[in-house]
């Protein structure tokens, strides 16, 4: 997607919604537990910030590169002015979705739960097929004990959408707050299949591995060495987890 965003550029270099692309593909790109990560977070905003100020040099009014904006103030830890750009953005065209869920987001953060929820249900409203909206409506449902309306909603996020992990990791998280882990492993297994570099899927399907005390698999190194006292522990390997906790 950067690689086209460029490309567009260089055939238009006046092409505003092509410099605001280019930052949110570039946001996308740093490295968090959450993203897709080879920039580090500092270059990534910085980088975003300057495609950003192309755009608005080019068109001042564009409502999604604000809300793009409202992303970099997060990743700079800068949460007022992140919701500020969300509320400027909003105030541009009411009905764009993402801003609404990303409010959302940075509302429950600063631990605003009722505004957060409106917000995102007015993001459900206004686009009740993405896979954002969809995943984090259903999240909100598991928190608040609506299970089976929860899996519902994972289980169509999964139909309609069969080339994204989140409805797989969403099930996931809900089979196993009922305790079935064994479904939970499925699942998180059927979500790292489909996005083998997420290391946060890698960590809960292996993680979960170790706590059924299924010690047979072959873990990757950096998984490993995240979990290897735990691998000792459910092994039995006493004196070298003491040995092991000892050095650490």
């Amino acid at each position: 997607a950067r690689k086209l965003f460029e490309q567009a550029i260089a055939i238009d270099p006046e092409y505003a919604l092509a410099y605001v692309g280019l930052a949110d593909a570039v946001l996308m790109l740093s490295k968090n537990i959450l993203r897709f990560g080879i920039l580090e977070p500092g270059i990534a905003s910085q980088l975003a910030e300057q495609n950003l100020a192309k755009a608005f040099v080019r068109q001042a009014d564009i409502p999604l590169a604000y809300a793009i904006q409202g992303k970099v103030f997060e990743l700079q830890q800068k949460p007022d002015a992140a919701l500020a750009a969300y509320d400027k953005s909003i105030s541009l065209n009411p009905n764009l979705a993402i801003a609404h869920m990303w409010r959302y987001l940075e509302l429950q953060r600063q631990n605003r739960y009722p505004e957060s929820l409106q917000a995102l249900e007015r993001a459900y409203q206004l686009d009740p097929v993405s896979i954002a909206t969809m995943y984090n409506r259903a999240v909100e449902m598991t928190l608040h004990g609506q299970l089976t309306e929860a899996k519902t909603l994972f289980n169509q996020l999964i139909d309609d959408f069969p080339e994204s992990p989140m409805g797989h990791q969403g099930i996931a998280g809900v089979e196993f707050q009922s305790g079935e882990l064994a479904n939970s492993l499925f699942h998180w297994k059927s979500a790292m299949d489909l996005s083998p570099q997420n290391i946060s899927f890698q960590l809960s399907y292996y993680g979960l591995l170790l706590q059924l005390k299924i010690t047979d698999q072959i873990l990757p190194d950096d998984i490993m060495a995240e979990y290897k006292s735990t691998l000792l522990l459910v092994s039995e390997q006493y004196q070298a987890l003491f040995t092991e906790m000892d050095f650490q």
